[in-house]
């Protein structure tokens, strides 16, 4: 039976009949008693093996509790399961939503990569109780009949009803899941809201491929009683207009790195990464920070903060960076002290990524954020001395030129008096060699 010919006929089965009497009609698996089913599998794009995402979603009306959830991989004609992903922590679903596991896009549990995309196996169990199954290719361990592998860049979706509500599980893979899928590539972001599902709740952003994470901030030197260990902090800002989970993202500053896969930037919003969860220490001498994205590519290089000042943050602002005011952690940046106004001018001329606009709340972009990518605010010379001025700003050299002007006035006497000079000479001689 053609797929489209088996959604049309099920989408009317739905129309006809309360859902109430949706079991007697369309058999419902008892494997799925509690309500949740596998909705939606991607097992990579055309350009990454390893972007994948399971969608797990709730059948039924009612509240389910996911303790215990976990996702299981078998290999086409492997004997043994692998987990890809558990959550041990209380968690309610509601009614007809669904829930995101993802290696790379935004997600609500992580997801260990490692689907294959000509063959597999794949089940859904909740405190050891097997709830769904599901293969493809010529995988071994099926409802009744594999669903066919999907092509690169394709989504094996369950089929469901038009509002995404209630999903097709009638125990047999072939005939509950569309054999191609949707093209992800057309559709990037809404993993659970293709052309069978539509009924994803998680917001989902590809902020690898947006490129708008940026450094705004960071606190190298917190004032006691704050500790260095715990109290440091390096802000990060999305320029985006979607959350972003940062899967495979890290912070580097060149000898210790941190991963940031348990961090969430919502849209227009910031989120502080504090030592404490980090391990990172920026050093009181200066740091260049890097954010790299899941392709290790450097998206953004926050300048070279130089000696730190106790309990002063440094940051970007409208007229570039500099020492701040006050501390903003998670929030717009103060406004810079005082005596920042030259390196703030300075810093502005080499750093040409999207800044905070002091005091305000309101942003603004470089030239290259609003073709949307990301500049990099490349480290320059902004190292600032305890006076606020730039360290390695150039100076006269008043020494040299003075030097200079000796000489040149030693030798231009020299020159005017030479017959002079000569003449003292030549006596000199003379009376020397008469007293030989």
């Amino acid at each position: 039976m053609g797929s489209w010919l088996r959604k049309i006929i099920f989408m009317s089965v739905i129309s006809l009949y309360p859902v109430a009497s949706l079991a007697a009609v369309t058999p419902v698996s008892s494997i799925g008693s509690q309500g949740l089913v596998l909705s939606e599998v991607y097992v990579g794009s055309p350009t990454n093996a390893s972007d994948e995402y399971v969608v797990v979603h709730n059948n039924s009306a009612q509240p389910i509790q996911l303790k215990g959830l976990e996702i299981e991989y078998k290999s086409a004609t492997g004997k043994s399961w692998v987990r890809k992903a558990h959550l041990d922590t209380s968690l309610s679903l509601a009614g007809y939503a669904s829930y995101t596991i993802a290696s790379k896009l935004a997600h609500d549990l992580i997801l260990q990569d490692g689907l294959a995309q000509t063959a597999g196996n794949l089940r859904l169990s909740v405190t050891g109780e097997v709830l769904d199954q599901l293969a493809w290719g010529a995988a071994d361990s099926p409802e009744k009949a594999p669903v066919p592998a999907p092509k690169a860049g394709e989504a094996l979706e369950r089929v469901c009803d038009t509002d995404g509500h209630i999903c097709l599980d009638t125990d047999d893979n072939l005939q509950d899941f569309d054999p191609v899928g949707i093209d992800v590539a057309a559709n990037p972001t809404v993993p659970g809201k293709g052309d069978n599902t539509g009924g994803g709740t998680t917001s989902v952003t590809t902020a690898g491929e947006d490129f708008q994470i940026e450094i705004t901030e960071l606190l190298p030197d917190p004032a006691s009683p704050q500790t260095d260990a715990k109290d440091e902090f390096v802000e990060l800002y999305n320029a985006g207009s979607a959350p972003a989970r940062l899967i495979g993202w890290t912070l580097t500053d060149g000898k210790h790195t941190s991963k940031l896969d348990a961090i969430t930037v919502p849209a227009g919003g910031y989120s502080a990464v504090y030592s404490r969860d980090s391990k990172l220490s920026l050093n009181n001498s200066g740091d260049v920070m890097r954010l790299i994205n899941s392709s290790g590519v450097t998206v953004f290089t926050a300048p070279d903060y130089g000696k730190a000042k106790s309990g002063v943050a440094f940051g970007a602002t409208s007229v570039g960076w500099g020492w701040l005011e006050r501390p903003t952690p998670g929030g717009t940046n103060a406004a810079l002290a005082a005596d920042q106004s030259e390196t703030a001018s300075n810093s502005k001329k080499t750093t040409n990524g999207t800044v905070k606009k002091a005091s305000t709340g309101t942003k603004k972009a470089g030239a290259a954020s609003k073709s949307g990518k990301l500049a990099s605010a490349k480290a320059a010379s902004t190292q600032t001395t305890e006076a606020g001025l730039p360290a390695d700003k150039p100076t006269t050299p008043w020494g040299w030129i003075l030097a200079g002007l000796g000489v040149f006035t030693v030798g231009y006497g020299a020159y005017e008096y030479r017959p002079e000079i000569l003449s003292f000479f030549t006596k000199l001689r003379a009376k020397l060699g008469a007293r030989k």
